[in-house]
């Protein structure tokens, strides 16, 4: 669990420094094909977890953020907040954590999202990318092209 955690934290910070290239237009997305190869903005960060990290580095982060504003209220008392008391089960987690307006935003995937993300990372074409997401998935055509227009319009 706790190298999950230092995987959250690190992703936040690589997702605020790293690049933000300029957007894809309209205009491109008209030739995009099968063959095409999308990327990813380099601050996008995507993580394949074995606990649910993200819920305790953000309650972590939102008691941090509440000690802070309350620091100038608090006259003279070094006292801490108590903090609440998280248990985290071993469950497969995918994340995205990326910047917008200099905060850093943080996703749930499904499998086959994140299994379609890493692929266009990395680089494959857009109907690799789309076979890596739902191999060995036995959802028909149109539940697939459901849940690609969600992804995508995420």
């Amino acid at each position: 669990m706790a190298l999950d955690v230092v995987s959250v934290e690190w992703a936040c910070v690589e997702a605020f420094d790293n690049a933000n290239l300029p957007s894809f237009t309209l205009e491109e997305a008209a030739f995009v094909n099968h063959e095409s190869r999308l990327f990813l903005q380099p601050h996008v960060q995507l993580l394949s977890l074995d606990y649910p990290a993200d819920d305790l580095v953000l309650a972590m982060h939102q008691q941090q953020k509440r000690e802070v504003s309350e620091a100038g209220s608090r006259q003279g008392s070094d006292d801490h907040l108590p903090v609440e008391r998280m248990r985290l089960r071993k469950r497969p987690t995918w994340l995205a954590l990326h910047r917008a307006d200099l905060s850093i935003y943080c996703k749930r995937l499904t499998h086959p999202e994140y299994r379609m993300l890493v692929a266009l990372r990395d680089g494959f074409t857009l109907q690799e990318a789309l076979e890596a997401a739902f191999i060995d998935s036995h959802l028909t055509a149109s539940s697939r092209i459901h849940h690609l227009q969600e992804w995508f319009s995420n």
